[in-house]
C-alpha cells in the first residue's frame, strides 16, 4: 500500500508541474514603433516582406492547382462512364454560381440538356 501512495503522490506532483508550465509567466510588452531604431525598423521590414512572400508564394500554389484543376475537368467531361458525375458536376457548379455565371454553365458543352434545363427554370 505505501507503494501505491508513493506512486500517487510522484503523479499528482507532476501533473501540478505540467500545469504550471502550461501557465503563461509573463506577458510581452507591445511594440512602440514611435520608438524604434533604424536597425529595428529594417527587420520590421524585413520580416512584413517574408510574410508577404510567403502569402504570394501561397496564391501561386492556389492557382497552379486550380488550373491544374481546370485542364483536367474537358477529359472528365469527356469519359462517357462518369455519366452521373458529369450531371453531379455540372449540378453542384450551377448551385453555387451566380445567376449570370450558371447561364454560361448551362451553355458549356458538355453540360448535361437535363441540367441546363433545370439550370434555365431556376433562372426564369
Amino acid at each position: 500500500m505505501a507503494q501505491n501512495d508513493i506512486t500517487t503522490a510522484a503523479a499528482a506532483t507532476d501533473a501540478s508541474k505540467e500545469d504550471k508550465s502550461l501557465k503563461r509567466t509573463k506577458t510581452r510588452g507591445k511594440i512602440n514603433f514611435n520608438q524604434l531604431s533604424a536597425s529595428q525598423m529594417k527587420q520590421i521590414e524585413r520580416i512584413s516582406n517574408v510574410g508577404a512572400k510567403i502569402g504570394v508564394d501561397q496564391e501561386k500554389e492556389r492557382a497552379a492547382i486550380l488550373d491544374a484543376m481546370r485542364d483536367t475537368l474537358d477529359a472528365v467531361f469527356e469519359n462517357e462512364e462518369n455519366e452521373k458525375l458529369v450531371v453531379d458536376l455540372f449540378t453542384a457548379f450551377a448551385r453555387k454560381a451566380t445567376t449570370a455565371r450558371a447561364r454560361r454553365i448551362a451553355k458549356h458543352p458538355a453540360c448535361p440538356p437535363a441540367v441546363a434545363t433545370a439550370i434555365e427554370n431556376r433562372l426564369s
